[in-house]
């Protein structure tokens, strides 16, 4: 709806004009419309979240294989970040943003615990 007044200057008399636009649609529509782009706001948030796990996790992953070979961890270190690699690649061919997290993070703090173990 758009309102458009306008004033005669010299008379001084107002006009007021409504346009009021008809889709054509019904209020039952336009509220399944409304219902419609709300899920798929959501949809496309749940998306964005995952790609952005999917990405840290692959981030990671690098960074972890990369430390492996040059800091050669002890056997059972090794192994136990063996698992997770494994563990996020597997997840990562799947849509569980939760899970891809965890096992981020839980390899993460594992990098993390290996990296300050070296350096002592």
């Amino acid at each position: 709806m758009i309102n458009f007044s306008a004033a005669d200057k010299t008379s001084g008399r107002k006009h007021n004009v409504t346009v009021q636009v008809d889709s054509g649609l019904t209020n039952a529509e336009l509220g399944k419309m409304g219902i419609e782009v709300d899920d798929m706001r959501e949809r496309q948030e749940r998306r964005r979240f995952l790609v952005n796990a999917q990405s840290d996790a692959e981030t990671l992953l690098y960074s972890v294989e990369k430390q492996m070979l040059e800091l050669q961890p002890s056997i059972i270190e090794a192994q136990e970040m063996e698992k997770l690699v494994a563990d996020l690649r597997e997840a990562l061919t799947g849509e569980d943003c939760d899970k891809i997290q965890a096992l981020r993070k839980q390899l993460q703090d594992l990098s993390w615990q290996v990296t300050g173990a070296t350096k002592l």
